[in-house]
């Protein structure tokens, strides 16, 4: 046991409403449950006719912020937002509960050159020690039950946890402990300017043009930023959005660019039917077996899928009070939804 850590035995309590942050989880989206209040039978059925698998996750709620001079109103903004997201917070008798979470990975990240990442911008979670460049591994309490996960630098995206009658028994629990978590953000926020540096150099060769680029926005976070207002998608990219894990590094060189600045307003007015709603188990090894650990990409292309299957019922919903004739209304979204179930089929016929 590291120096601080309070055995959960002698805590006060260790069942919780919500899990608690600094924790792994197993989580499993739950299409059904995302779309039945839309009260649309077809939705219902697609949704269901879905096949989900279990995802490995760290609950990471906390955004590091360095108090400076140059970004001193930026901190007061972000201080305003998160007071206004506090109706998010964990209280007893909500529905559910909405987490940042990093996906864990059973290997290391796939190279891709459009957006800068390499196999090595990741962390290994102990036992594993292999990493390319010999990080050392992050070490949990207690030791993590699986041999072959990483986190992945600049990975992470927004969930919704179903509350549950049983409560979260933190007895279950593995633990990334606060030193560890400061340790593994360093090494992660070394990999953002090389990321950066990366895509530049990418993009310079192959002639790339943004085509939304903004002239406001310009230096050497052009590309931070770029990469951290993507929108989301199936692919690699599409969970870059906002900060991740290892925030610290993008934090603190771009707080002061306009770009930053209306980042911070994103998460309020986001779509919450669409957030992936989940059901957790803190008990990793009763839940999920290291061979059955998946690609973690596999989690967006289910809720892309689930996505679609909403768009397609908002569509209906529409032609109904707008088209005499809904029967004769076109709706290219329910085959986008088909096409999305496909490509999960796919994707879990293959596994990662």
């Amino acid at each position: 046991m590291l120096p601080g850590q309070q055995p959960l035995s002698e805590r006060a309590t260790t069942v919780f409403f919500s899990p608690n942050p600094g924790t792994y989880a197993v989580i499993r989206m739950n299409p059904v449950a995302m779309v039945e209040d839309l009260d649309d039978p077809e939705a219902l059925a697609a949704a269901g006719a879905l096949q989900t698998k279990s995802y490995l996750v760290y609950l990471d709620m906390v955004r590091f912020v360095r108090f400076s001079p140059s970004n001193r109103n930026v901190v007061i903004l972000k201080t305003l937002v998160i007071l206004l997201q506090e109706m998010e917070l964990p209280f007893p008798d909500k529905p559910w509960y909405r987490y940042r979470v990093c996906p864990i990975a059973p290997s290391l990240r796939a190279e891709d050159k459009d957006e800068g990442y390499a196999p090595d911008m990741c962390m290994p979670i102990f036992p594993n020690t292999s990493h390319p460049l010999g990080r050392p591994s992050v070490r949990t309490v207690p030791v993590f039950p699986y041999d072959n996960c990483y986190h992945w630098a600049e990975f992470h995206t927004d969930i919704r946890v179903r509350a549950r009658p049983e409560l979260f028994d933190e007895r279950r629990a593995i633990l990334l402990p606060g030193a560890e978590k400061v340790d593994m953000n360093r090494h992660l926020g070394e990999d953002i300017p090389r990321m950066d540096e990366l895509q530049r150099q990418h993009r310079a060769a192959t002639g790339w043009q943004d085509p939304d680029a903004q002239p406001e926005i310009s230096g050497p976070d052009k590309n931070s930023l770029d990469r951290h207002h993507t929108s989301a998608s199936a692919s690699t990219t599409s969970v870059n959005s906002g900060s991740s894990c290892a925030d610290s590094a993008l934090s603190e060189e771009s707080e002061d660019s306009v770009g930053a600045v209306m980042n911070i307003f994103a998460g309020p007015n986001q779509d919450i039917i669409v957030l992936p709603l989940v059901d957790l188990w803190l008990d990793l090894a009763e839940n999920l077996k290291q061979e059955d650990i998946p690609n973690p990409l596999d989690f967006f292309k289910e809720r892309d899928a689930v996505v679609s299957i909403i768009q397609a019922a908002r569509e209906r919903a529409y032609a109904s009070l707008n088209n005499p004739h809904p029967e004769a209304t076109s709706k290219p979204e329910i085959a986008l939804a088909q096409q999305r179930v496909g490509d999960v089929e796919k994707a879990q016929t293959k596994g990662p």
